[in-house]
């Protein structure tokens, strides 16, 4: 039986396309799932610094109760048209918090606009960091009390930070340590949080590092800062409303 190189490889190539189509298809599918959980874990996180627990698809729900989602400038005005619009894409999104952190970090300076996560019962606020640790981008939210004057909670994000050191600021020992640490002092001028090496005892405006993860601690706490420069003007606001 003669060998027939045509159909072999008609026959190679017809199984290459058949399985690109389906492995394609199946990217697909799976990118819009992955999408869908990534916003789920971003809003599951910013739903739990403010103090609200959601799993699954619970968290669709919760955000839709519990959440308002502002956008302001740097003079902390409410943003509500598409001015700042950084990916013209004709709207303002989380995509634009984004892309305007970005430009900060890379350039230096404050971002043009961000967001302000509002729990609707409470009027707590959640805000979030974008900085640098020692392998690469670190992240959080920061949730103040309805007075702009104390941390009510936090989440952070270390993706690509040394397990078992920078790492550790994702976890619950960290977290706890920034809660009830005070944004404004006793003029209701906003103050930094800084991470130590070691706190005074009895500080409202320090939080204790991770032991061996000093330009990680170092990270979080020039981003915490960053955040609440931007921050001041609505902080301000928000602050001279309640006195």
């Amino acid at each position: 039986m003669a060998f027939n190189s045509t159909y072999v490889f008609g026959f190679a190539a017809g199984i290459c396309v058949v399985c690109s189509l389906a492995v394609g298809s199946v990217a697909i599918a799976l990118e819009e799932r992955q999408d869908i959980n990534k916003e789920r874990d971003r809003q599951s996180n910013i739903l739990a610094a403010l103090g609200l627990e959601a799993e699954g698809e619970a968290i669709d729900a919760a955000w839709a109760e519990h959440i308002e989602e502002l956008f302001v400038d740097g003079n902390g005005h409410r943003v509500e048209d598409v001015s700042l619009d950084q990916d013209e894409d004709g709207d303002l999104d989380k995509d634009d918090v984004l892309a305007s952190w970005k430009v900060a970090n890379q350039q230096g300076g404050l971002p043009e606009v961000s967001t302000v996560y509002r729990r609707k019962d409470t009027g707590t606020f959640a805000i979030p960091m974008f900085g640098k640790g020692l392998w690469g981008p670190i992240s959080g939210f920061l949730a103040l009390d309805s007075n702009g004057e104390k941390v009510e909670g936090t989440t952070f994000f270390a993706p690509k930070e040394t397990p078992g050191l920078g790492a550790e600021i994702v976890k619950e020992k960290f977290k706890k340590l920034w809660v009830n640490k005070r944004v404004a002092d006793a003029d209701g001028q906003t103050q930094h949080i800084v991470v130590e090496k070691i706190c005074a005892k009895g500080s409202d405006t320090c939080v204790d590092g991770v032991s061996g993860a000093t330009i990680t601690s170092r990270g979080v706490s020039e981003m915490a800062k960053k955040s609440l420069d931007f921050y001041d003007p609505y902080l301000q606001s928000v602050r001279g409303s309640e006195r």
